[in-house]
């Protein structure tokens, strides 16, 4: 049987082993984040509520620049992602690879996550290393509900064109043309090859 040590403990969810014994509440499992953000990844409420309590910070990164939020919004737990938030979470913060908490969660398809981010106000407008936007992430990765909802929210809709039309991201096409407001200039870029 496996020896529970802090980060096993937050993962598993087991808020007694942090009542019970001492630990680092900030220390970082080689490689990779603090007990904070293994809670958060796993959905472990009650013990991201005891440590932020006692302390934990909500601005460590991971070797990747991986912040808690962000790991709580790739597996989409709203509730985490918002008591994160209230505690004063840096909501367009980006990883070593420029993606913010709304980008990671854009590209895993959390429609509530990315809903919840865009009412405590996360940006639309950050671009990642590769230069894609929540936006686009959500396209490559085919998921049409939380690029509607981006869409909604998007305040640079000529971003979308620029990616089709320079770009040619290799992402679905197809969903972005249909959806853009822009179709009817795409359209006639191809036919023209008019420069936008």
């Amino acid at each position: 049987m496996m020896q529970l040590n802090q980060f096993n403990a937050a993962w598993q969810g087991d808020v007694q082993w942090f009542e019970e014994n001492d630990y680092d509440i900030n220390k970082h499992h080689p490689g990779t984040g603090t007990s904070l953000m293994f809670a958060s990844e796993s959905g472990r409420k009650e013990v991201c509520l005891l440590l932020l309590s006692k302390g934990a910070s909500i601005y460590e990164q991971d070797s990747h620049g991986q912040t808690a939020l962000m790991y709580a919004s790739k597996r989409g737990y709203k509730e985490i992602c918002s008591m994160l938030l209230s505690k004063g979470a840096l909501i367009d913060k980006q990883n070593n690879y420029g993606r913010t908490a709304l980008m990671i969660a854009s590209g895993n398809g959390r429609k509530d996550a990315c809903l919840l981010l865009l009412s405590h106000g996360a940006s639309t407008d950050k671009y990642d290393s590769n230069g894609q936007s929540a936006l686009i992430i959500a396209a490559s990765n085919g998921h049409e509900e939380v690029f509607k909802l981006l869409q909604t929210f998007s305040k640079t809709p000529r971003t979308l064109k620029y990616h089709v039309l320079k770009t040619k991201p290799i992402c679905n096409n197809k969903m972005l043309l249909q959806w853009n407001n822009y179709e009817k200039e795409i359209k006639c870029h191809y036919k023209m090859r008019l420069v936008f």
